[in-house]
């Protein structure tokens, strides 16, 4: 057992239990012995707290310099943070790229910059999870972080974004838009915070950029209510116990603020931050903590295993608006109820031609003719909902709309074919102003065909039958 190995102090065998590394900076995350055997390159870590910032600075100029400023080195530090990874039994490994990297060891190759992580990974560690992410420093100006990021969007395989550096570089609310835009994107919102700052900036940084996760954030400690913040929307401190201790953060490993804030109910992890400076593997850090005191060896097994769970991300309203685009609500709806009548929102739309004719559509579903129209996705506008069902299902787009008919009562009850039944009050506009070549939707059409007055067919849809007839002065 993890607990059993911890309490032996055997470094090799706690090296071969499960664990995750969700704070780690690959330029300073790898093993020294891979740097060395490939390059000759002594690393030696610091043992003794720093006094200023300009020593580590100076350990920074001394080790590292320029020596690994190329694609090839780079990639070079990229191999040595998965061996590092490997040796210490990390299964879940959490890294990235800062964004100026791309075009300066990338050439602004974004397939290359992660296909050099992902490679590296199939070829040195395989078993790990890597969980590829964007970081950014607070130093660089709103609009060149934005314009670096606009090669990052879009892309599946980024997991998450961080921002690291100054906490006091520059007001935390000026990076609103850029997590706006990843959470659009999908990705884990995470931000250095709380290290050199207050309880109270840790707060602030979470309701303004809405973050998931927060490295470091050890500052918490100094207010109850903090603490309980962060409990009570579940975000999660990933901790680099020797690097706040080396950085003088924290006085000792004794007495280092993990223990009370894991003891509060705050989900926290343990990790590396920077290897190569503060010789600070997983497996050493979770030995550390024990051997101090810090925490016991069962708190300690419980907070190495959460890390390993992957954190469901909060949803909030954008996130849900992504994930029930094309339907999504519905079927969602559907998994966990079968055919039981849901309730939604729906729209149609009487369009006319310059002949006086209304265009029909023959559904798939049950071969009768219908109006178009469907459901409202979450956060659209009614208008919004009719122009976007009409181009999917007509390839038609519409202008300036007119409200035809509200829709409500028990006449909107619908059974489908399928046997689902839902409640779905609306409303139906009418417009003659269209544009386009008419398709038809295959899943959903089988025609569309324009209607006199005087020749609509009988087979209509029985949930539009009297909007259509009214529409035909027959009602």
């Amino acid at each position: 057992m993890f607990t059993d190995v911890l309490k032996s102090g055997n470094i090799d065998e706690i090296r071969s239990f499960p664990k995750a590394d969700l704070h780690n900076h690959f330029v300073l995350g790898g093993s020294r012995e891979y740097i060395f055997e490939k390059t000759g390159y002594d690393i030696s870590p610091i043992f003794e707290p720093l006094k200023s910032m300009s020593e580590m600075d100076a350990w920074s100029a001394r080790y590292i310099g320029n020596r690994f400023n190329s694609s090839e080195g780079r990639k070079l530090l990229i191999e040595a943070t998965f061996a590092q990874a490997k040796r210490d039994g990390v299964k879940v490994l959490e890294i990235g790229e800062d964004v100026w990297g791309l075009g300066e060891f990338f050439r602004g190759d974004i397939e290359e910059l992660i296909s050099s992580f992902q490679e590296a990974n199939d070829r040195i560690a395989p078993e790990i999870e890597l969980r590829l992410q964007i970081g950014m420093s607070r130093h660089c100006p709103i609009d060149y972080l934005e314009d670096c990021l606009s090669h990052f969007w879009g892309h599946k395989e980024f997991y998450s974004i961080d921002l690291y550096g100054d906490e006091m570089a520059q007001p935390i609310e000026n990076f609103i838009p850029i997590y706006e835009k990843a959470a659009e994107n999908g990705l884990v919102l995470k931000a250095h915070v709380g290290e050199w700052g207050t309880a109270q900036d840790i707060v602030t940084a979470v309701n303004a950029l809405h973050l998931d996760e927060v490295q470091h954030g050890i500052a918490a400690v100094q207010d109850e209510d903090v603490m309980d913040f962060l409990v009570e929307n579940n975000i999660r401190l990933n901790i680099t116990p020797s690097s706040n201790v080396l950085l003088g953060r924290v006085a000792d490993m004794a007495q280092h603020p993990i223990a009370q804030l894991y003891r509060r109910g705050v989900d926290v992890t343990v990790n590396s931050d920077d290897v190569l400076i503060f010789d600070s593997d997983v497996s050493k850090e979770y030995l550390r903590l024990y051997e101090s005191g810090c925490l016991t060896a069962e708190e300690l097994d419980d907070i190495r295993q959460k890390g390993l769970r992957r954190k469901e991300k909060t949803m909030r309203i954008d996130d849900y608006i992504e994930l029930y685009k094309n339907g999504g609500y519905i079927k969602e709806m559907r998994k966990h109820v079968g055919h039981a009548p849901i309730m939604t929102c729906s729209c149609g739309v009487i369009i006319e031609n310059d002949n006086g004719e209304i265009l029909l559509q023959k559904r798939q579903d049950n071969g009768c003719w219908a109006i178009i129209g469907g459901a409202m996705e979450m956060g659209e506008t009614f208008e919004e909902a009719v122009k976007r069902e009409t181009m999917e299902e007509a390839g038609l787009s519409l202008g300036k709309l007119e409200v035809f008919q509200l829709c409500s009562g028990r006449d909107c009850i619908i059974e489908y074919p399928n046997g689902d039944i839902c409640f779905g009050p609306g409303i139906v506009f009418f417009t003659r102003e269209f544009e386009g070549e008419i398709v038809n939707n295959p899943e959903e059409v089988m025609e569309h065909r324009f209607f006199k007055k005087s020749e609509i067919p009988d087979n209509l849809n029985k949930y539009d039958k009297d909007i259509i007839l009214e529409w035909a002065g027959r009602k």
